[in-house]
């Protein structure tokens, strides 16, 4: 093509000069059918690539969005549907409901626990739409929503193309994250939460990260976590991260920012659970209720082996609603090398979420089982 216009140009220039030096009218038709061929020649010039790559990628596009309009169709019905209330909903609604804003931050009286900024968010929306189903799961209805925005961002970022679209449809057509989408429950926020602490972590690390990054992703730690006490492990991973790439660089003023940054997210997660959870969370009750996410005996390694077939075999089953459990571990286990190939932040902060998780489960700090894990679902589908 450009051959072809360059002797179309020389063309051109020879019957211009021709026309100069004779201008008959023969010669002026000949010099228009000489300008048009160079016109054409120039429109047959081959489209910029990076046009062909966008038009390449637009087929995975448009399966994405589909895929979060399907999700949110699903999650729609969920919520239109209107469903009688569980014993632990109809609980927690009653908390809300009778207690004031001062009230929601100590320990609830019907044993049920929740983050101060989700009890204040359901206290709000009982106040200004009423007292209703609609009004009391429209909180988790909001995350379900955002679960789908964060995660297609998350999946287009480190995966792309196919894989991209796979993750996502895991996502939009679990089971339990519909159903957790209409629930007067704090999981959803704990996947929305989750995701989005850890989309402004790996944000922050681009580039070699900046102050002004740093800060951003400070003050979202600090919000989100009164929102969901799971964050509290993206928190932790994504600090650990940063502090990695700063004591790379020999930066030991951005690792110490990065530390003073973290503190007042970690210290409102602290009260929120000295004061409010801990105390309900240590009974008897619930003790024995979520006993099976919690290591029997962290002295012995072939306990904590056992503990971790079993549990991580439940966990598989559900809430992530997957199966057989054999083949989704050998797809999360070379899922998660290729990732670290490709890109290792990405793959490391998947991986310290895991290990954060577990290690809370054998300490007995945190219950590795069921609806309490729900944030798990998009981080195990971006690995398969």
């Amino acid at each position: 093509g450009t051959g072809l216009l360059e002797m179309t140009h020389g063309q051109g220039k020879e019957g211009v000069r021709a026309a100069t030096s004779d201008p008959s009218p023969h010669k002026n038709r000949v010099l228009g059918r000489l300008n048009g061929k160079a016109q054409g020649a120039r429109r047959t010039v081959p489209p910029d690539r990076t046009r062909t790559n966008w038009l390449l990628r637009q087929p995975y596009e448009t399966v994405m969005w589909a895929l979060v309009l399907l999700g949110t169709a699903l999650r729609v019905r969920q919520y239109a549907f209107r469903g009688s209330f569980w014993i632990d909903e109809a609980r927690l609604s009653l908390d809300i409901q009778h207690l004031s804003f001062l009230g929601l931050l100590g320990p609830l009286p019907l044993l049920q626990g929740a983050p101060y900024g989700y009890l204040w968010t359901e206290r709000l929306c009982l106040l200004v739409f009423g007292n209703n189903e609609y009004s009391l799961r429209l909180v988790s209805f909001v995350a379900g929503i955002a679960v789908l925005l964060l995660f297609r961002t998350l999946a287009k970022r480190v995966l792309g193309g196919p894989a991209a679209c796979l993750a996502m449809a895991i996502v939009a057509l679990s089971p339990s994250l519909v159903q957790y989408s209409s629930q007067v429950k704090p999981y959803e926020d704990d996947v929305a939460s989750t995701l989005a602490v850890l989309l402004i972590g790996l944000w922050a690390l681009e580039n070699g990260g900046s102050a002004r990054r740093r800060t951003l992703w400070a003050v979202a730690c600090t919000v989100l976590v009164l929102f969901s006490s799971a964050a509290i492990f993206a928190v932790l991973t994504s600090e650990i991260l940063l502090i990695v790439q700063a004591l790379r660089r020999h930066s030991r003023s951005s690792a110490l920012w990065v530390v003073a940054g973290s503190l007042p997210g970690i210290g409102l997660f602290l009260t929120q659970y000295f004061v409010a959870t801990r105390p309900i969370a240590d009974t008897r009750f619930m003790r024995s209720f979520w006993a099976a996410g919690y290591d029997p005996d962290p002295t012995s390694i072939t306990s904590t082996w056992h503990w971790l077939v079993t549990d991580g075999g439940a966990v598989i089953h559900h809430p992530i609603d997957l199966s057989p459990v054999w083949l989704v571990c050998v797809l999360g286990a070379i899922g998660l090398a290729v990732l670290a190939r490709q890109q290792p932040w990405v793959a490391g902060a998947l991986g310290l979420i895991g290990i954060v998780v577990i290690g809370a489960g054998i300490v007995g700090r945190y219950s590795v089982d069921g609806r309490l894990v729900l944030f798990a679902i998009p981080l195990v589908a971006l690995v398969l």
